[in-house]
């Protein structure tokens, strides 16, 4: 059987296209090009300039594989690099005054000798939020993560309806996603997740101790 001929700059351009939101279907028939072939160049199955099918592996998994290790070693320090390059410059803290106090989880991307070297230098305080209590002690996952999840699946339901046929992508999640993230990380709930939490005002009653209590055994 005859394979199908194509342009290879028609390829490109429909690859562009289902990256953008339009679907494989459409993109193939609008382009000339074999569903078949566009797919796999979208799945990562085979590169748009036609490399082996090793493509995905080799370079998709494998460098995110490879990422999320770093991540977890600490060998990017991500953590560090975004309290002192960003966090920082919106605080009004001064080293030789009082100490500045950071509440964050106990994930090991976030803990490392070099974090905690770098915030005596800065004479900050770091403490790690108990395991398994983020549910009622991390401000975002009270009351910021919940709105924040709920707006988002509206807006991706009234993109879905307004664009049959069309998927979202890396391409177009960003614009989706800003006004979930404005109205579900507001000021009004950002305020009343650390209050709800008892970190400020400070309140050591906020959070019922019964929550805190270890599982019970039934034999």
């Amino acid at each position: 059987m005859k394979k199908k001929q194509y342009d290879p700059n028609a390829l490109k351009y429909a690859y562009d296209a289902v990256q953008n939101g339009m679907s494989v279907y459409q993109a193939a028939k609008n382009y000339g090009i074999p569903e078949s072939t566009l797919r796999d160049r979208t799945l990562g199955l085979v590169s748009v300039d036609g490399r082996c099918s090793n493509y995905l592996f080799d370079e998709g998994i494998m460098g995110k594989r490879k990422l999320q290790e770093d991540i977890l070693s600490n060998k990017c320090d991500i953590f560090k690099t975004y309290l002192e390059k960003h966090f920082l410059k919106y605080v009004s803290h001064d080293i030789s005054g009082t100490p500045l106090l950071i509440l964050f989880d106990g994930h090991r991307s976030n803990v490392s000798l070099t974090l905690q070297d770098w915030a005596e230098s800065k004479n900050i305080i770091l403490f790690i939020l108990p395991p398994h209590c983020s549910h009622i002690l991390q401000p975002l996952d009270i009351g910021c993560f919940g709105p924040l999840k709920a707006c988002y699946n509206r807006e991706a339901q009234l993109f879905m309806r307004r664009n049959p046929g069309c998927k979202i992508t890396k391409f177009n999640i960003g614009q989706m996603s800003c006004s979930p993230y404005q109205k579900g990380l507001s000021a009004q709930n950002l305020t009343s997740s650390f209050k709800k939490s008892g970190i400020y005002p400070f309140n050591p009653k906020a959070v019922d101790t019964t929550e805190l209590a270890p599982a019970t055994f039934y034999h």
